[in-house]
C-alpha cells in the first residue's frame, strides 16, 4: 500500500502545491523571505527528495520539483516592492530607456550597448506583454526554474544514469543550487547566457555520440548569441575545448569521425572557432579587452585577506554574515569565506566525483559524454581559486552558476554508479543528498534578506516614501547605500538621492552626518545591518537620536523618517 502511494504521481504534486501555498502565505504575512519562506522551500524539497528515493513517480517528482522551483523564485520576487540589488535596478532602467527611445544607443555601458541581447529581450517582452521592464524578471525566474532540472536530467541520462531515483534526485538538487536561485531573482545578463551555455554543452555531448554537421552549426549559432549577451560563458566554452585536449593527453578521444575529421581535429577546429569568436568579442565589443587587462592587473595588485574591506571606521564594526555568526564570533577576515561556504562544499563534492569518474569509467560505453561533462566541470571550476583569492578580479559566484548543474550531475552520476556496485549504501545516499541540499539552500545568497546580511530590497512603505520625496523634494536627499540605489516600478529614478558619503570617509560609519553637509536625510528605522563597499556594518552609534536632536522631522511612516535642517 505504501509503495503504491509513493508511486502515485499525484502525491509529489500535492506536496508541491501545499509548499507553494505555504511559501506565498508566509511571504505575505511576514513581508520577508528569510526565514519562513526559505525553510518551507527546504522542507518541501526534502519531502520530494524522500518520495523520489523511496521510488516515487519520476514524472510526478520532476513536475513537483519544477513547480516548487518556480513557486520559490516567484515568492522571492513577490515579497519586495522594488527590484532586488543594484544591478537589477540598473538593468531595469536601461530596459525602460530602450523601450522609450527605441534604440540601444541609450544604454550607458559600452559593452552592453554593442552586446544588447539580454536588454533587448526584456525590452521586447515588456512591450509585447505591456508591462514594466522590471516585471520581465519573472520570466527569468520561470526560465531558470525549468531549465536547471531539465538540463540536469538530460546530462545525467547522457552519462548513463537511468535509475529514476537518481534522475529525480538530480532534478531536485539542481533547483536548489545557491547561484541558480540567486540569479533567478538578482537577474543579470549572464543568467540569460547561461541557458545557451548549457544548451551548447548538451549539443556537444550529442555531437560526440551521433556526429552531425548540424550540431556543429547549432553550437556556432549559440556561441554567437552568447557573444552578444555576456562575456564569461564564451570564455568557459573555449576552456572546455582546452580541457578536452587535456583529457586527450591523459587518455584518448574515442568518438567518431565527422566528414573525415578525427576527434582531435574536431576539438581543435571547434576550439579555434570559438576562441576566435571570444577574441573578437574582447577586441570589438565595447572595448572589453581593456576590462580583461584591468582585471588581470587587479589580481596581482590585490592586498589584504579576502573578507577584509581595508576600511576602519570609528563608529561601526564589520558584520559577520550568516547563521554561524549567531553562535561563533569568527575572525572578520573569514567573512567572505563563510558567506560563500556553499562554493567550498559543492567544489569538494564535485572534485571528488570528478576524479572518481575520470579514473573508474575508462571502460564505460558513455565515456565520450563523460569526457564532455568532465571538461565542462573543469572549465567552470579552474578559475574559481583565482576569483576566491581576489573578488575584484573575478567573482567566483559568476563561475559557479555556470557549473552548478554539471557538478550536481557529477555527484549524482558517481553515487548512482556506486549504488549499482553496493546497494546496501542507499541509506547513506539519502543523507548525502540532504547534506548537499542543506549546504546550498542555507547559503547567504539563497535569500535576499538572509540572517546577518543586508536586505537588498525595499518594503512598500520605504518605496512609497521615495516616490513622495521625488514628487515634493528638490534634493539632494542623503541616505544609506541600498535605499539610494534600489528602485520600485511606481516611479522613475529622479536623481535626488545620494549616499551620505563614500568610503574611506563615510559619514554614516564615522558618526559624522552633519546638518551643514547633509541638509536632508531619509533614515530607515531598525536596520541592523548596512551595506558598504565590499562589506557590511553594524553601527555603534544611534543615528535616529542624533538626527532628532539636530534636525526637524518633516515626514515619517513606519519604516522611514525624513529629517531636514530647518536652521539654514
Amino acid at each position: 500500500m505504501g509503495k503504491a502511494v509513493s508511486e502515485d504521481f499525484r502525491l509529489p504534486l500535492i506536496i508541491a502545491f501545499l509548499g507553494i501555498a505555504g511559501m506565498f502565505f508566509a511571504g505575505h504575512q511576514t513581508g520577508r523571505i528569510y526565514p519562513a519562506v526559505l525553510f518551507i522551500f527546504f522542507g518541501t524539497v526534502v519531502l520530494l527528495l524522500g518520495i523520489a528515493l523511496f521510488g516515487g513517480s519520476l514524472f510526478g517528482t520532476v513536475s513537483g520539483a519544477i513547480l516548487v522551483a518556480i513557486g520559490y523564485r516567484l515568492s522571492i520576487l513577490h515579497v519586495p516592492a522594488t527590484t532586488i540589488g543594484e544591478a537589477t535596478t540598473r538593468n531595469a532602467v536601461w530596459m525602460e530607456d530602450v523601450v522609450s527611445e527605441g534604440t540601444t544607443a541609450v544604454i550607458p555601458s559600452p559593452f552592453y550597448r554593442e552586446a544588447p541581447l539580454h536588454i533587448l529581450h526584456s525590452s521586447a517582452s515588456a512591450m509585447i506583454l505591456d508591462i514594466h521592464s522590471q516585471q520581465t524578471f519573472y520570466i527569468y525566474a520561470i526560465l531558470l526554474a525549468i531549465a536547471l532540472p531539465l538540463v540536469a536530467i538530460i546530462l545525467a541520462r547522457s552519462i548513463g544514469v537511468t535509475q529514476r531515483r537518481a534522475l529525480a534526485a538530480a532534478a531536485l538538487l539542481a533547483i536548489a543550487t545557491t547561484e541558480g536561485i540567486r540569479r533567478s531573482y538578482w537577474v543579470i545578463p549572464q543568467a540569460h547566457a547561461a541557458v545557451w551555455y548549457w544548451l551548447i554543452l548538451l549539443f556537444l555531448m550529442k555531437m560526440v555520440t551521433k556526429p552531425d554537421k548540424r550540431f556543429y552549426e547549432i553550437i556556432l549559432v549559440l556561441t554567437v548569441a552568447i557573444a552578444f549577451t555576456h562575456k564569461l560563458p564564451l570564455l568557459l566554452i573555449a576552456l572546455i575545448f582546452v580541457a578536452l585536449l587535456g583529457l586527450y593527453f591523459t587518455d584518448r578521444l574515442i568518438w567518431k569521425d565527422i566528414a573525415g575529421l578525427t576527434p582531435t581535429q574536431q576539438v581543435l577546429s571547434l576550439g579555434a572557432l570559438i576562441g576566435s569568436v571570444t577574441l573578437a568579442q574582447w577586441l570589438y565589443i565595447g572595448g572589453h579587452i581593456n576590462h580583461v587587462v584591468a582585471r588581470v592587473l587587479r589580481l596581482f595588485r590585490t592586498d589584504g585577506p579576502v573578507g577584509s574591506s581595508g576600511f576602519e571606521p570609528t563608529a561601526a564594526t564589520e558584520a559577520r554574515t550568516g547563521i554561524l555568526a549567531n553562535f561563533y564570533e569568527y575572525p572578520t577576515w573569514m567573512i567572505l569565506y563563510v558567506e560563500r561556504l556553499h562554493i567550498f562544499w559543492i567544489l569538494l563534492i564535485g572534485g571528488i566525483t570528478w576524479l572518481c569518474l575520470l579514473v573508474y569509467t575508462s571502460d564505460d560505453r558513455h565515456r565520450p559524454e563523460i569526457y564532455v561533462l568532465l571538461a565542462g566541470a573543469a572549465a567552470s571550476v579552474v578559475l574559481i581559486p583565482i576569483s576566491v583569492a581576489t573578488v575584484d578580479a573575478l567573482n567566483p559566484t559568476r563561475l559557479l552558476m555556470l557549473g552548478e548543474p554539471i557538478l550536481i550531475v557529477l555527484a549524482v552520476g558517481m553515487v548512482a554508479k556506486a549504488v549499482e556496485i553496493a546497494p546496501d549504501n542507499v541509506p547513506w545516499v539519502k543523507l548525502f543528498f540532504v547534506f548537499i541540499l542543506a549546504t546550498q539552500v542555507f547559503a547567504a545568497s539563497a535569500a535576499p534578506d538572509y540572517e546577518n546580511t543586508p536586505r537588498y530590497y525595499l518594503d512598500s512603505t520605504e518605496a512609497h516614501s521615495k516616490t513622495m520625496l521625488c514628487e515634493y523634494s528638490e534634493g539632494p536627499v542623503y541616505t544609506d547605500q541600498n535605499y539610494h540605489r534600489v528602485e520600485g516600478i511606481d516611479r522613475e529614478n529622479c536623481g535626488i538621492f545620494d549616499r551620505y558619503s563614500r568610503e574611506p570617509t563615510d559619514a554614516l560609519y564615522n558618526a559624522n552626518v552633519t546638518p551643514s553637509e547633509h541638509p536632508t536625510i531619509a533614515y530607515r528605522h531598525d536596520l541592523d545591518l548596512y551595506q558598504g563597499y565590499n562589506s557590511r556594518w553594524h553601527l555603534t552609534w544611534n543615528p535616529e537620536r542624533e538626527f532628532s536632536a539636530n534636525y526637524s522631522s518633516i515626514y515619517s511612516n513606519e519604516d522611514v523618517t525624513v529629517f531636514h535642517n530647518t536652521r539654514q
